[in-house]
């Protein structure tokens, strides 16, 4: 029966680490991580607090940040005029990467200040297509109207179903040794 408690004990340690990793796991290729927070002016169809889309002036922008596999962007990048409701889309080109958005909402919105978020992916050379989030920040103080913005792609965890199958398989031969 000790034989039995210490390879179950020893079984569940494989099982606790298996799971750590496996969200690490990418079953499509090798898919994007990380955040990039990026800023530059802003100009709203009317004013913030009724603006139903936004455009660029100079459609470019200024990074800020970036993190994970987007570390390496340093430059700017063009940031197309969209409408909320998304007719005309989103994307952003960002030195070697793009984001398309599939959806956006606007969470906050007044004179002085527009909060967007939505999803979208983001690709890159060498990477498969990543789901990603993206925020923006919009504020006006008189004719002055920037904004920041964030994209953030994590990788899809591998589905439990699979974490599972998985360790079922290592358990039983685990158990075949035995």
């Amino acid at each position: 029966m000790r034989g039995f408690t210490i390879k179950a004990a020893a079984l569940g340690m494989v099982l606790a680490m298996a799971s750590v990793s496996a969200s690490a796991i990418s079953l499509g290729g090798l898919q994007i991580s990380g955040e990039l927070t990026f800023s530059g002016d802003l100009d709203p169809n009317t004013n913030l607090a009724t603006a139903t889309s936004l455009s660029f002036p100079g459609n470019d922008f200024g990074v800020d940040q970036a993190t994970g596999d987007l570390a390496g962007v340093s430059s700017g990048g063009s940031i197309s005029g969209f409408s909320f409701d998304l007719v005309s889309g989103l994307s952003i080109g960002i030195d070697g990467f793009s984001f398309v958005a599939d959806s956006l909402s606007v969470v906050f919105q007044s004179p002085a200040f527009l909060i967007l978020q939505g999803t979208g992916v983001l690709s890159g050379a060498g990477y498969s297509d990543t789901a990603a989030t993206f925020s923006l920040t919009g504020n006006s103080n008189g004719d002055l109207r920037n904004f920041s913005a964030g994209i953030t792609a994590s990788p899809v965890p591998v589905p439990g179903a699979l974490v599972l199958f998985g360790s079922a398989l290592a358990a039983l031969g685990w158990r075949r040794r035995v």
